[in-house]
């Protein structure tokens, strides 16, 4: 994903010959239309991405929710077992509970990485369509009457 997110990095951040100073209208209408269409390419691709890392993301979240409230209630498992004095089995609930929050913690770890990646995919998003606006408004202005 990372060579993905430097191929937009560079299309973004690419400034290609300055389309108005060009003598040929047509040459730079079409090295417009050819940058725009790789820029929509690209934020179809990121679209996808998006709604794919964002799903994954919930669904990590939902595990971790999940993991959480099986460790509250091991807790709640183990006062009842201390209030009967059962120590042995508080001792074997409490051992569960640590591995219940250690799994809880990874999926949290995983999640808050995914959605270090999902954020940063919706900042080139919303960057590749400004440029792309740009790139829109550019052509629009290339054929506008001189007055």
């Amino acid at each position: 994903m990372d060579a993905l997110l430097q191929k937009i990095d560079t299309l973004i951040n690419a400034r290609p010959i300055d389309f108005g100073q060009q003598p040929d209208q047509n040459a730079s209408q079409s090295m417009l239309d050819a940058y725009g269409q790789q820029m929509e390419d690209y934020l179809s691709v990121l679209d996808d991405l998006i709604q794919t890392v964002g799903s994954s993301l919930k669904r990590l979240r939902d595990k971790q929710q999940h993991f959480q409230r099986l460790v509250l209630e091991a807790g709640q498992t183990i006062e009842q077992f201390q209030k009967e004095g059962q120590r042995s089995l508080a001792l074997a609930a409490r051992n569960h509970s640590d591995a219940l929050q250690q799994t809880a913690n990874a999926y949290q770890e995983e999640a808050d990485a995914l959605n270090a990646r999902f954020l940063a995919l919706m900042d080139v998003k919303l960057r590749l369509d400004a440029r792309l606006t740009e790139v829109n408004q550019r052509r629009v202005g290339l054929f506008e009457p001189a007055f």
